[in-house]
């Protein structure tokens, strides 16, 4: 409290920025209100042994902080206003009927979950019968050696989409 003020000092640089940014971002915090954000946990259900010892979900989670993990991603749909879930069961019509946006990533492979849920045609149709009323799709595959490609392309294939690994 004691410096001498000094004209133009940088010091307060980085707190000014900052202001500033939360300043800009404020018209744009409403956007997700009553927007709920979906991230599949039933075609991409992997589990680890956590600190405690007990089996924990992981590798693309809300709760997750490493590179494996959404926290990052999920933080910042609630920034602007979105509610967060996660689907553990098969998707139907019922339960994706308040959700705004669907997120599966990585389906897994027999390799990696002793008994995987694999994207079967009526999960498909389900699924491209919800985009079609307005639903959001987010579908994110990995290479072929870590990722089920041959299901999940039942799900691509309805919106003119098939994978690479299926190519050949």
């Amino acid at each position: 409290m004691r410096e001498k003020v000094i004209q133009n000092d940088p010091k307060g640089m980085g707190a000014f920025i900052m202001a500033a940014n939360e300043i800009e971002m404020m018209p744009k915090l409403a956007t997700g209100k009553g927007k709920t954000i979906v991230l599949d946990n039933f075609f991409n259900n992997e589990w680890q042994k956590g600190p405690a010892g007990a089996q924990v979900p992981f590798h693309y989670v809300w709760d997750e902080r490493d590179n494996n993990g959404y926290q990052f991603l999920g933080n910042l749909f609630e920034q602007y206003g979105a509610k967060l879930q996660t689907l553990k069961a098969a998707p139907t019509a019922a339960n994706l009927s308040k959700v705004s946006v669907y997120i599966i990533v990585d389906a897994d492979t027999d390799k990696e979950t002793a008994q995987p849920n694999y994207m079967t045609e009526a999960y498909a149709t389900t699924i491209a019968n919800w985009v079609k009323a307005g639903g959001v799709l987010v579908l994110l595959g990995n290479n072929s050696v870590n990722a089920e490609q041959l299901h999940i392309n039942l799900l691509a294939e309805k919106f003119g989409y098939v994978s690479m690994a299926m190519i050949s």
